[in-house]
Order: structure tokens, then sequence, then C-alpha cells
């Protein structure tokens, strides 16, 4: 079974997010979403907001990313064309629907 999630992909090979137990390993869980939380921070954005919305906002648009790269590249040309394009793909999963853009033109 492939590990995959949206940790594992922004985090260091090194990280292990398993531990011991249950308790440990969402002890690790904390750890590796407090590291993302300052890494962003350090970077300069600090519309990451208090909380975890920011980081939880975030992990959600790299796994959106993962997911909508591993299916164009595995699955049909019939699917793709059918498939939305990354952007409207992103609000669907995110359950975005009333955009910036489409206030602008009036949707």
């Amino acid at each position: 079974r492939n590990k995959t999630g949206a940790l594992p992909l922004v985090l260091v090979e090194e990280y292990d997010l398993e531990a011991g137990g249950i308790g440990a390993t969402y002890l690790r869980l904390g750890e590796a979403l407090s590291f993302v939380r300052h890494v962003g921070e350090a970077a300069g954005f600090e519309v990451i907001g208090e909380g975890s919305f920011g980081v939880d906002a975030f992990l959600a648009c790299v796994y959106v990313i993962y997911v909508y790269t591993v299916l164009r590249l595995r699955m049909t040309q019939e699917f793709n064309k059918v498939m939305p394009g990354l952007a409207e793909f992103s609000r669907r999963l995110l359950g975005v629907y009333n955009t910036e853009e489409q206030q602008h033109a009036g949707g």
C-alpha cells in the first residue's frame, strides 16, 4: 500500500509520521503540522492565519494538486477530456463555489 498524503509530500523524507502507538503517532502529526506552519511563517506567508485553518487549507491544496497530477498521468485521454481543469477541480474538492472571479463577472 502506498503511503500518500499531503504531509508526506511536503515533509523531508527522513520525517516519519508513524510512531509506537496511536498517541505517539498523533503527537508526531501535531509536530509535523507545527513544522509546516513555522515554515510558512518563515517564508512570509503571514496570511496563514491563527489556528490551524491556514495549514489545513494549504495541505488540502497540496493534495488536490497531487491527485490531479496522478489522475491526469494515469487515466485515459477520454477521462482527461471530461475532467475539469486544476482550478475548477480544486474548488470542487474544497467545496468553494463562489469565487472572487465569479463575483466580478456577475456569476
